[in-house]
């Protein structure tokens, strides 16, 4: 990758403005501009987190049974292959220049090209699995008492009715916020690794050393392997904490046994890793008999 030259200068650093300058209007709770080609670049926050922006889209499609190529969108500037191609090429630059070639981590470049909507999708996912929580274990379980309760206090019953259903709200919107921003990100780092790399084949003079079988298989399966690491792998790292939350509030009121019920679960996962191994085991064999 560092044979590449682009003609943006790796040693250019944009500043917070210029960084997201298309991603902070998001922010904004409802969005009237209609200047971007793409609806989703229009969108704001409320749009972007219902998937209200595909609207239009669907009804179309609900009206007339069917879609033409002429219906869809020009693909949004900041999801294109080229622009988030320039942008792992910078970073990677910068690595090679910070740690040399023999140190420098494809793993850190890969982070750091998507670690800012990583970090936003894994906030908005520990804000879906606490609402999760506290909407059963804590409104919910106070409303079973005040419906046993013999004194009646209609405010209080109205206020748990209500927690409830902002619980369950914030739960909804949080958790599609989360995915329509690993979605995305999962689309730009697919399209720049793949974007990156086919420019690597295009620039080899022979591929005695790479079989066709490979090339095939890194931009098929690993580059899809790419895009559900990126739309689904911040799931693992929010994991733990709801996962702590319910051992909490189940020894709370349950007692040690609740450890032993856990318990499974902390033994279970260790055996989904190693048939996780063996199946990729099994993808390998089967590449090399093709090849």
């Amino acid at each position: 990758m560092s044979c590449y030259k682009d003609t943006m200068d790796s040693t250019d650093k944009p500043c917070f403005a210029e960084k997201y300058q298309h991603s902070l209007p998001l922010l904004k709770p409802f969005r009237t501009t209609k200047r971007h080609r793409h609806p989703i670049d229009n969108a704001g926050c409320f749009s972007f987190m219902t998937l209200n922006w595909i609207t239009s889209l669907a009804r179309k499609a609900y009206q007339l049974s069917e879609l033409n190529i002429n219906d869809l969108w020009d693909l949004p500037s900041q999801d294109s292959a080229e622009q988030n191609c320039q942008r792992l090429h910078r970073l990677w630059e910068a690595e090679l220049e910070k740690c040399g070639k023999t140190k420098a981590s494809l793993r850190k470049v890969l982070w750091r090209f998507c670690q800012t909507r990583s970090l936003l999708a894994l906030l908005c996912l520990i804000v879906t699995m606490a609402a999760n929580f506290i909407g059963p274990a804590i409104f919910i379980r106070a409303l079973l008492e005040y419906s046993e309760a013999l004194e009646s206090n209609l405010l209080y019953g109205l206020l748990l009715s209500f927690g409830i259903f902002a619980a369950e709200l914030l739960r909804s919107w949080s958790f599609a916020m989360s995915w329509a921003m690993n979605y995305r990100t999962g689309i730009r780092l697919k399209g720049a690794v793949l974007a990156l790399a086919f420019r690597k084949i295009l620039r080899l003079k022979e591929t005695k050393d790479v079989s066709t079988g490979e090339l095939i298989n890194m931009c098929s399966s690993d580059g899809h392997r790419l895009y559900e690491a990126a739309s689904i792998g911040c799931m693992l790292a929010a994991g733990p904490f709801i996962a702590l939350m319910g051992l909490l509030y189940t020894a709370m009121f349950l007692g040690p046994t609740a450890l032993i019920g856990s318990a499974a679960f902390i033994v279970f996962y260790p055996l989904m890793v190693r048939w996780t191994f063996v199946y990729l085991l099994h993808i390998k064999k089967s590449f090399m008999i093709v090849m």
